[in-house]
């Protein structure tokens, strides 16, 4: 079965819109586990891209994509993904080199490419608690707890070869946990600052993709998300219109908040430093490297 008769399959469709770190995992596994809302996941993260070549082997992608039409389609037709900005921007450059979306603008190489299509649109108020978070995140090698790895891990076959798992599974929490508490996490303010600065440029773009294409679509926070839980998800489902009835009573957290006094003393110890200092720093720094 091809791309096109798979799609055929699809009723709607929607793209978790995000940056690292803003709260898009809960708010993916949550609709996950209502099994009624596909399965969002980042099936065209930076890793899966370059392991499988597709920038560089565009043949593969009919293969891949295919693969990932069935994986984020939930028995009822409803197929859902998760994208940050640059797995956006990869997505889309991939798929221009394929005769079936060639003289597509952007939001049309979408909606050919994912039938009747909605935004959600989740960020982060607070980026440098943001900041800090991926920097302790990278550092500890720790993303999540009590989910695995929101990076897909599945096998499929491309060009008649069984392409391996693209990224293991986390190990189980209990591990992980030991693994935090036996790690030293450095204070590096330079490395928030570059993380702060790249959620605020990605958030920028998102907004002007939606501004440019005119499209409406949900807006959400982490803030609001972790606050109020069970109301922002319900104002989620709304959003997307599904025609059956959703048991809201399934509405609880999948995922424990990483937050810790680490990060909280990082975040002020960052909030510190003079704007002006971090900015020069990261000048001086761009200059001789």
């Amino acid at each position: 079965m091809d791309f096109q008769t798979r799609q055929k399959n699809i009723k709607r469709s929607y793209i978790i819109c995000s940056t690292g770190r803003s709260g898009s995992t809960l708010l993916s596994k949550t609709l996950v586990k209502l099994e009624q809302f596909g399965n969002p996941d980042e099936y065209f993260h930076h890793m899966n891209i370059e392991e499988l070549q597709l920038k560089k082997k565009p043949e593969r992608f009919i293969p891949y994509f295919e693969s990932v039409l069935d994986k984020g389609l939930s028995a009822n037709g409803t197929f859902a993904i998760k994208m940050h900005w640059w797995q956006l921007n990869d997505f889309l450059e991939t798929t221009r080199q394929l005769d079936v979306f060639e003289g597509m603008t952007d939001i049309e190489i979408l909606n050919s490419a994912f039938p009747n299509l909605k935004f959600i649109y989740i960020w982060r108020q607070d980026m440098v608690a943001q900041a800090v978070s991926t920097e302790v995140a990278l550092q500890t090698g720790v993303w999540m707890q009590g989910v695995n790895s929101s990076v897909s891990s599945y096998a499929f076959k491309v060009n008649s070869a069984e392409v391996p798992n693209i990224a293991p599974n986390m190990k189980n929490i209990e591990q992980e946990s030991a693994k935090l508490a036996q790690t030293s996490v450095k204070f590096r303010p330079l490395r928030i600052y570059k993380w702060e600065q790249k959620f605020k440029d990605q958030n920028r773009r998102w907004q002007q993709f939606f501004a440019k294409h005119q499209l409406e679509y949900h807006e959400l926070t982490y803030e609001r998300l972790t606050h109020n839980f069970e109301q922002e998800m319900t104002d989620v489902i709304r959003f997307l219109e599904l025609e059956t009835e959703v048991d809201l009573s399934l509405l609880k957290m999948p995922t424990k908040r990483q937050a810790n006094a680490v990060n909280e003393q990082f975040a002020t110890y960052y909030k510190a430093l003079p704007a002006i200092f971090l900015k020069g720093i990261n000048k001086l720094n761009l200059l001789f490297s």
